[in-house]
């Protein structure tokens, strides 16, 4: 099904008055974003892009290094592209985070209480998997089972001991479906 977008008139309004980018406006009619610019371009209308002339690289250096935010945060603030901030890095010959600094930002802290430890020892013993990170500060939690309540039950346990998970994916491996729990980074 084809998304309708209102009249050229409102799109330019959204854009070069109410300052959206094609991506906001992408969302607020439900479409994607190469849609939006694909729209302007059949009506020849050059939509503003932010050049990094265009940028106060005080003001990022300050939101990645005081702020702690990242190139994707920085960018969606400024509503630029990711890369567009990482090239006003490089030009200004600015050093970045590491991987590992980066890594370490992201992840949450966790004190393992015994209750946590003996949980995720018998975890560990069915369909449980920890993977450290390469630098083993961290890990990753991912756990696997054929039994769809099982896994909303587990996501339902960590969040009561303080550990949030991302969503649910439910894998299709024959003979049945698998839902992987993944617990996401955990700094040690």
């Amino acid at each position: 099904m084809k998304r309708k977008l209102p009249d050229i008139e409102t799109l330019k309004e959204l854009h070069f008055n109410k300052k959206m980018s094609g991506r906001e406006i992408a969302a607020l009619y439900n479409c994607s974003a190469g849609t939006v610019y694909g729209y302007f371009q059949k009506y020849r209308i050059r939509m503003i892009y932010h050049s990094i002339k265009d940028l106060n690289f005080e003001n990022i250096k300050n939101l990645y290094f005081n702020k702690k935010m990242s190139f994707r945060e920085i960018a969606k603030e400024y509503k630029i592209g990711q890369t567009t901030v990482i090239r006003l890095f490089r030009k200004e010959k600015q050093k970045s985070r590491t991987s590992t600094e980066a890594h370490s930002l992201r992840s949450y802290h966790l004190d393992i209480t015994p209750e946590i430890m003996e949980f995720l020892n018998g975890l560990l013993l069915g369909d449980g998997c920890i993977k450290y990170t390469k630098g083993k500060k961290s890990c990753t939690y991912e756990h696997a089972d054929k039994n769809r309540s099982y896994i909303r039950w587990l996501k339902r346990i960590f969040k009561e001991l303080g550990i949030f998970s991302g969503p649910i994916r439910f894998i299709k491996i024959n003979p049945g479906v698998t839902g992987v729990l993944d617990l996401g980074v955990i700094q040690l």
